[in-house]
């Protein structure tokens, strides 16, 4: 078989397995290849329903990281313009960085070798930007955020009967404003007054991709519309198998740390449950089973870490300014089932990112973080390559800036004496019924007659104490207008206040 036959049989299969050009073209690429999951083939088979206008209104609910984008929006695009150069497509989500990176793969992909050598399709150099670029035949991409003006652009072609382009919307509500009714109502008033008029034709197809965030999110208003072909796909079927085997660590760290992302995000089930439910999770939790506590969305969330090899624990909770009241609230600890191939900090980073994060709880920016100097010196921290700090920086997505640091560590150069002065502060302070369950717990399993936490670390084996007494710490600095990473100046502080203290 000579060369032309070859490149012949290989075109006329990218164009009627829109799984296989994903698989081909991702393997050119990358040099890596595509992990298979069932659903890819599922949605291939509809997608390719698409481009034939058996389906013109698509939704398709998924969970997030599943492979919808690099699928559904990067090949269909791009093979959309295989199958006809004049195709003109309009892509939207929510961030206006994550339409523009995604043209730019489109974009690419067009342009790269492998391409290249089964469909000679030529890009407009005069045009070529990530936001909006055409071919030389006239087709072409868009791309905006959902909240972006759409200007001197139409999906589809004017007239014509076969495929000519879509319009592509894949995740146009972040997690982070699902409960924003004011963010919800202009992305669904956005769809009927801006993206319909949009289209250059009546057959144009509009497809819908998303994680379920909110019962009136875009996918929950277009549904209860009717006319939409809807393929719904929860990560753990009826039958208990799941939609990716390749998922199936991440589904049940989900499931198992929250149920309201797991219903709504993964099992594509929204509920009325607010993203600011109350939640705590007490060392004693048939002792507090039942107590629960608000979390603030517009205040800091602020994480504690005591680190080490192993075991790795932070303590979370947050700061009220207006009342200079404090609440712990939430203990992480990297357990062997957490662990997983990651190491005890990274696991408890990577729980932390998954519960408050990727929920949409909080963002990057909303963190503060304390914790360990790691030894009598500080040094820890880059000894033997630790780099504690450059792991949380990397794995919680924050800055330098929000990190503070302690230049010495107190509970080593104090022998405990400056935490136990704090705590004792602390005890006298606004203490509400979270507060008071982690004190109790602490009290309760590890008894001191001095009512201090000395005796009761060196029992505690899994490091929480320290971790509450690093966070009192900085709490402690904060109220009193001593925001400093500097212990010295602290201990001098105190110090000047020691008769305040009484155990």
């Amino acid at each position: 078989m000579n060369k032309y036959d070859e490149q012949t049989i290989l075109k006329s299969k990218l164009l009627t397995d829109l799984y296989f050009f994903t698989r081909y073209f991702y393997n050119k690429q990358t040099g890596n290849k595509f992990v298979r999951g069932d659903h890819f083939k599922l949605l291939s088979d509809v997608l390719e329903k698409v481009y034939t206008h058996e389906i013109t209104r698509l939704i398709i609910n998924i969970p997030p990281r599943f492979g919808k984008t690099e699928l559904a929006v990067v090949n269909f695009i791009a093979k959309g313009l295989m199958i006809n150069p004049k195709a003109k497509f309009i892509h939207t989500s929510y961030s206006d960085s994550l339409a523009l990176e995604n043209s730019n793969k489109v974009r690419d992909l067009v342009k790269s070798d492998a391409f290249q050598e089964v469909c000679n399709i030529k890009i407009k150099t005069d045009t070529d930007s990530k936001a909006k670029w055409y071919t030389e035949d006239g087709g072409g991409v868009y791309a905006t955020s959902s909240g972006g003006a759409i200007t001197g652009f139409g999906a589809g072609i004017v007239g014509y009967d076969g495929f000519g382009g879509a319009i592509i919307i894949d995740d146009p509500l972040k997690p982070l404003d699902a409960n924003s009714t004011l963010v919800r109502t202009t992305v669904n008033d956005r769809f009927d007054n801006t993206i319909i008029s949009r289209c250059n034709n009546p057959n144009t197809p509009i497809i819908v991709i998303m994680q379920r965030l909110h019962k009136d999110d875009l996918s929950g208003v277009l549904l209860k519309r009717g006319g939409w072909h809807h393929i719904n796909l929860p990560a753990i079927n009826e039958d208990g198998s799941y939609l990716w085997d390749y998922k199936k660590e991440t589904i049940e760290n989900v499931k198992e740390n929250s149920n309201y992302v797991f219903l709504t995000q993964y099992q594509q089930n929204p509920t009325d449950k607010d993203l600011s439910e109350k939640f705590f999770y007490s060392y004693s939790t048939e002792k507090h089973f039942n107590l629960q506590y608000d979390i603030s969305k517009s205040a800091y969330l602020d994480i504690s870490f005591d680190f080490n090899k192993e075991p790795c624990t932070a303590v979370i909770g947050q700061f009220n300014q207006s009342t200079l009241s404090f609440s712990k609230f939430d203990v992480i600890l990297a357990t062997p089932k957490t662990i997983a191939n990651k190491s005890p900090l990274e696991a408890v980073c990577f729980l932390i990112k998954q519960k408050y994060i990727d929920s949409g709880l909080f963002s990057s920016i909303q963190l503060r973080v304390t914790g360990d100097a790691s030894g009598k010196s500080g040094g820890a921290d880059t000894k033997d390559q630790h780099s504690f700090y450059t792991t949380i920086k990397s794995e919680l997505k924050i800055s330098t800036s929000q990190i503070y640091i302690r230049k010495t560590n107190s509970s080593h150069v104090f022998s405990g004496e400056l935490s136990n002065k704090v705590y004792r502060e602390l005890k006298k302070g606004q203490f509400n019924i979270c507060n008071q369950m982690i004190e109790d717990d602490i009290l309760l399993a590890f008894p001191d007659k001095d009512r201090t936490l000395n005796e009761a670390k060196k029992q505690f084996g899994l490091h929480i104490l320290d971790a509450v007494r690093y966070l009192d710490d900085f709490w402690f600095c904060y109220r009193n207008g001593i925001f400093t990473s500097d212990m010295r100046v602290i201990s001098q502080y105190i110090d000047s206040l020691k008769n305040s203290y009484k155990p």
